[in-house]
């Protein structure tokens, strides 16, 4: 491969498990800083995630799982159990605020 070559990428990444304005936070800082990612914009009414990233330095596969290891539901993936029962009340599931 080219090493001055780029192969930029942008993905919309579901997450159906995303509930308020903390879930935008939390999860823009599980994609901040990442090596690859180039650019998020998370958006809580389309319940969605669109990721720019150079795919020679990181998957999709890889991006969804710094979601779910966030606590966050994407795509398919499940969210990391662990991690979703540290998230604050108002960013769980309506059926899981007790």
């Amino acid at each position: 491969m080219n090493p001055n070559s780029s192969e930029t990428i942008i993905s919309n990444i579901a997450l159906p498990t995303m509930q308020c304005g903390m879930c935008i936070s939390n999860i823009e800082n599980a994609l901040n800083e990442v090596e690859g990612i180039d650019k998020i914009r998370v958006d809580l009414k389309k319940l969605n995630v669109k990721v720019k990233y150079n795919a020679e330095k990181i998957s999709l596969q890889e991006i969804e799982q710094l979601i779910t290891m966030s606590g966050y539901q994407a795509n398919n993936k499940k969210a990391n159990n662990n991690a979703y029962n540290q998230l604050a009340m108002c960013c769980r599931l309506p059926e899981d605020r007790k």
